[in-house]
């Protein structure tokens, strides 16, 4: 409870300065839609198929994207949740 008071008595402080410097992470829309439109417009020989593609370029997705456990939980729960749909 005294947490849940303090975060609030603290928001007004906070929310400004996360605003002002939420520009320097965040990334606008144009960039977040380039390594799609690069990849839909790029020669086929350009491009690798199933690749995992960050700012235009090939990369290797980070670990947790690899992680077999996670994907077959996923996979799970996104059968139950649409097996009702089916």
């Amino acid at each position: 409870m005294l947490a849940l008071l303090v975060l609030l008595l603290l928001l007004p402080v906070l929310m400004p300065l996360y605003q002002a410097s939420s520009w320097a992470f965040m990334a606008s829309w144009d960039q977040l839609a380039a390594s799609s439109v690069h990849c839909c417009l790029a020669d086929d020989a350009a491009i690798t198929s199933g690749g995992y593609y960050n700012r235009c370029a090939l990369t290797e997705p980070r670990n947790l994207a690899n992680n077999e456990a996670l994907a077959s939980a996923l996979w799970e729960r996104s059968e139950e949740a649409v097996a009702e749909f089916l």
